[in-house]
């Protein structure tokens, strides 16, 4: 639980990158509003800022998703260099796999925003507590359902990615076994001590063996 909480404190930094950009954006689109003739500008303006930096934010996304499965499967508890070092890597390095799962499965979640939305609006009378709570309800399931989906897609990739990877374990051990099998080959000399060599030597012809 404190990996994730101090993960989630280091990804502050790239959603205020992005928070910078929308500061930005929003900036523009009020500079415009204000000196063009038409009102309309300011919001088709805002229409064309908004796909590109839900783009964006969908990048971010990503980029913390794939850092929190890169920190439960390596167990490392070093947040920041799960999150700016080895997260980074494997996102922007399969950055065009890892978007298209995170952009599609977000672009369920939008969808099923508004159509939830729609349904409130259109379908639920604002005396109608009970329904107004099926609906909300409903809508809710179906965001968190597109969230496990999405997170288990991720998932699923990585162990796949991991799978194509070599295996540093196995090399180790074949380097570990190579000189067991070298010293194995050699023949084994056993050499006495010279204590023990000079009482097993037999005796000389000047010397008796027994007592005088």
């Amino acid at each position: 639980l404190m990996r994730m909480v101090r993960l989630l404190l280091w990804s502050i930094l790239p959603l205020a990158l992005f928070g910078l950009l929308f500061a930005s954006a929003q900036a523009i689109v009020g500079i415009v509003n204000e000196e063009s003739a038409s009102e309309s500008t300011g919001f088709n303006l805002a229409l064309l800022f908004a796909p590109i930096l839900f783009l964006v934010l969908v990048g971010v996304r990503v980029w913390i998703n794939m850092a929190e499965i890169e920190l439960v499967a390596s167990g490392d508890r070093v947040t920041r260099r799960a999150l700016f070092d080895r997260a980074r890597k494997l996102t922007f390095g399969n950055f065009g796999k890892l978007y298209t799962i995170q952009l599609v499965t977000a672009l369920a979640v939008v969808a099923i925003t508004l159509l939830g939305l729609a349904i409130w609006i259109k379908f639920v009378p604002p005396a109608a507590v009970g329904m107004a709570f099926i609906v909300s309800e409903a809508t809710l399931w179906l965001l968190l359902a597109c969230r496990l989906w999405q997170k288990a897609s991720l998932v699923v990739w990585y162990e796949q990615w991991l799978s194509l990877q070599p295996k540093p374990t196995e090399e180790q051990a074949a380097v570990q076994i190579e000189p067991i099998e070298q010293f194995a080959d050699r023949p084994v000399t056993v050499t006495a001590a010279p204590e023990v060599a000079s009482s097993m030597a037999p005796p000389s012809d000047g010397e008796t063996s027994g007592p005088a």
